[in-house]
């Protein structure tokens, strides 16, 4: 239940949304003394009228002075114009109320029951302008302007109860001691200020490169999130909504094997998460079951870390490996093809590399010379056994040719190991990589 000096706090703090929170406080500082006076300077009359009926001290003034505060502070609720420029105003209230409190005090001889007043009257209003202010020459022109009034009222005043010396050093005491505290206290309200500054600044730059992280993970088009070890999302990157089709809300309440890994697979899933958290890491390739219910390859990496609460998560890297499995099928159905053609029985078929090094050969190749595959592979093509001296040089002609990017033809008369005689035609043509660029040569005959 709220207690009631929270209620009169609250009842005190502005609700105008055009002052800053600093000059919020303020106001309410400023309300909150003003009440404050508005009752104490009548119920400090009536202790002085108990006290000393002779004195010059009429209440209707008192009264005045105190509905003047109480004013101020409804039309702090009502005018904008005094809710902004309410330091301001309260500082002129201020020198008033000491120059209220001086003139008392004189007419009265400066006995010492106002004597004492007027002093505390001093301090205080002193110690609100330094409350208010950020600045030391603000304390330091109330105080300079007490002490003025002060002497002119000792000059003006008929008579005087209390030794003119004795007050004015009572003044000035007060004046060094407040003076001192508000050079201390500002230099520690602008220490505190800067740091709070500074800190500030390590905020916004703290907050930029956590917004310049967001970017960079939300840019990739891999999935980035992270998970406790019971497998449930504690942080995601927009990639996971829009690949699972799932909000912010719904990515955050479901479990994510359970979700998105398909049943058969959920065990090696578990698995994959233990791995990481016994080992430091872990990679698993398991399908992706989005909102609509398309499972997709994915292969997932993942690495322990620990929050700022000293949790251990697994920090993880989801890639959509479905082209890289179709290009995995196409490159070993090629690779099939061109092995079901390499071993054709009615065709000698080789690959050289572009500088002309044989890499590979097939038997039927092998059968029209006595060498074996030891014998010829890695070997320039034109000095293997199928050339004769004298046509290796135009053999090596023709496979620079091919190495530029042109088919060759060729022609070659070959007497088989048991003496047959054939004669041999065949192609040599160029394998090129995606830029462009011969990769190697396939060459064939027949």
């Amino acid at each position: 239940m709220p207690s009631p000096a929270r209620n009169i706090t609250a009842l005190l703090w502005p609700s105008d949304d055009m002052l800053s929170t600093n000059a919020k406080s303020r106001l309410q500082v400023v309300r909150l003394l003003c009440l404050l006076g508005s009752l104490l300077i009548p119920l400090y009359g009536l202790l002085y009228e108990a006290a000393r009926p002779e004195a010059t001290d009429p209440m209707w003034i008192r009264l005045v002075i105190a509905g003047v505060l109480g004013a101020f502070v409804a039309g702090t609720y009502a005018l904008r114009t005094l809710r902004t420029h309410c330091v301001g105003v309260a500082w002129g209230l201020l020198y008033l109320l000491m120059a209220w409190s001086v003139a008392l005090a004189a007419v009265n001889q400066f006995s010492g029951a106002y004597v004492v007043g007027m002093l505390v009257v001093y301090a205080v209003s002193a110690t609100l302008v330094l409350v208010s202010s950020q600045l030391l020459r603000s304390v330091l022109s109330f105080l300079s302007a007490g002490l003025l009034l002060t002497g002119a009222a000792l000059l003006w005043a008929p008579a005087v109860q209390l030794s003119p010396l004795v007050l004015c050093g009572g003044m000035a005491m007060v004046a060094f001691v407040v003076g001192v505290v508000a050079r201390w206290v500002l230099r520690v309200r602008r220490h505190l200020a800067d740091q709070a500054r500074e800190l500030e600044e390590q905020r916004d730059r703290l907050e930029g490169h956590r917004a310049y992280t967001n970017r960079l993970l939300n840019a990739t088009d891999d999935l980035f999130f992270a998970l406790d070890p019971t497998g449930q999302f504690q942080w995601w990157n927009d990639r996971v909504l829009e690949t699972t089709g799932l909000s912010d809300e719904d990515v955050g309440s479901v479990d994510a094997l359970d979700h998105f890994v398909p049943a058969e697979r959920e065990k090696q899933a578990k698995q994959a998460i233990r791995r990481v958290l016994q080992t430091g890491s872990g990679q698993v390739e398991v399908p992706l079951v989005a909102d609509d219910g398309v499972a997709v390859p994915y292969e997932f990496v993942g690495n322990p870390v620990e929050n700022l609460e000293e949790e251990r998560q697994i920090v993880c890297v989801g890639r959509n490996v479905a082209e890289r499995k179709r290009r995995e099928r196409e490159l070993r159905e090629s690779e099939r093809r061109f092995q079901a053609m390499l071993n054709d029985p009615n065709i000698l078929a080789g690959v050289l590399s572009p500088d002309g090094t044989f890499q590979k050969v097939n038997d039927t190749a092998l059968g029209y010379i006595e060498a074996t595959r030891a014998d010829v592979l890695g070997r320039p093509f034109w000095e293997t056994p199928w050339w004769e001296t004298e046509n290796r040089s135009a053999v090596r002609e023709k496979v620079e040719r091919v190495a530029e990017g042109e088919y060759v033809r060729f022609e070659a008369e070959h007497v088989t190991p048991d003496g047959e005689a054939r004669t041999v035609t065949g192609i040599m043509r160029p394998v090129t990589g995606e830029e462009g660029e011969v990769v190697s040569i396939f060459v064939t005959a027949r």
